[in-house]
């Protein structure tokens, strides 16, 4: 456990885009960064830095092209979701890297993890967590110093046709369709989003984690 580092993770809520907060952001020791986690022309809402990135799919199958951070000079570790999350498209450099499966492997059911599991398992998710959501748990097994910023699940987005995050263009129609058959799905419900919420909540009167505003 390291309890010195400054970890933020940053959620790709359009949120982030209501503060200034990049050099804020910067400042951390850690940055943790999940999915299509665009970065230019938004540094001076959510900075440039990224050490650690999460991330859920091949996206370059799923949405016809890369979604590799650009800026990965210092990327310390991949978190992948699953061991089925495969990103054969990875630069060979980012392939040497340690890489961590947060979700339905080895290390998910490891003693060290078991608080993730019981936060989970209380929660009674009806699917499984969000990549976000697993992060968030993941990094308390790692940091004790942990805020986080930009995640509001999709509460906000479920009567809406265009896809929910932050970089979204006027002309990127391919997402927004991808949106609108994901928020259907039982992990978009507004039961499974309260339970998110929930979740976090706990995390934050646990002192485990902090939400920047």
């Amino acid at each position: 456990m390291d309890k010195e580092s400054k970890v933020i993770i940053i959620g790709n809520s359009p949120k982030v885009l209501e503060n200034e907060y990049g050099s804020i952001i910067d400042s951390h020791d850690v940055v943790i960064r999940i999915n299509k986690c665009v970065i230019e022309d938004y540094e001076k809402y959510i900075g440039s830095k990224i050490d650690i990135w999460a991330t859920s799919h091949n996206y370059d199958e799923w949405y016809g092209y890369d979604f590799i951070p650009k800026r990965f000079e210092n990327l310390s570790h991949i978190w992948k979701r699953t061991p089925s999350t495969q990103l054969n498209s990875l630069p060979k450099y980012l392939k040497s890297i340690p890489h961590l499966q947060m979700f339905k492997s080895n290390f998910y059911r490891s003693q060290i993890n078991k608080n993730v599991r019981n936060y989970i398992n209380e929660a009674k998710l009806i699917a499984e967590p969000c990549t976000g959501l697993l992060t968030i748990l993941t990094a308390t097994t790692f940091y004790k110093n942990i805020s986080i910023y930009g995640f509001n699940f999709y509460k906000n987005h479920l009567n809406t046709t265009k896809s929910p995050h932050y970089y979204r263009s006027e002309d990127d129609t391919k997402e927004d369709k991808i949106w609108e058959s994901e928020k259907e799905k039982k992990f978009m419900s507004e039961n499974q989003i309260n339970k998110k919420f929930k979740i976090v909540q706990n995390l934050v009167d646990k002192n485990l984690i902090k939400i920047l505003e």
